[in-house]
């Protein structure tokens, strides 16, 4: 018999930013390295409205607004 080996947890339970707390300016590091600056917050703890900053693979995108979701945040930068 093959003993199996336990599957690391591939869900994050919760961003590791705290979305409620961020303010217009801070820059975080979203999915992707890609790096954020917020603009607008709402602070549902949900999403931000955020510029791009920079974006690995993709440097047209900089500059460009989205909205960003709390399941796509990592770090601060």
């Amino acid at each position: 018999m093959v003993q199996q080996q336990p599957q690391p947890n591939q869900f994050q339970t919760g961003p590791r930013v705290n979305l409620r707390e961020l303010k217009p300016g801070d820059r975080v590091r979203i999915t992707g390295d890609v790096i954020i600056e917020v603009l607008e917050n709402p602070e549902d703890g949900m999403w931000v409205r955020a510029k791009y900053i920079t974006v690995p693979g993709n440097p047209a995108a900089e500059g460009t607004e989205d909205q960003i979701f709390a399941s796509d945040v990592q770090t601060m930068a």
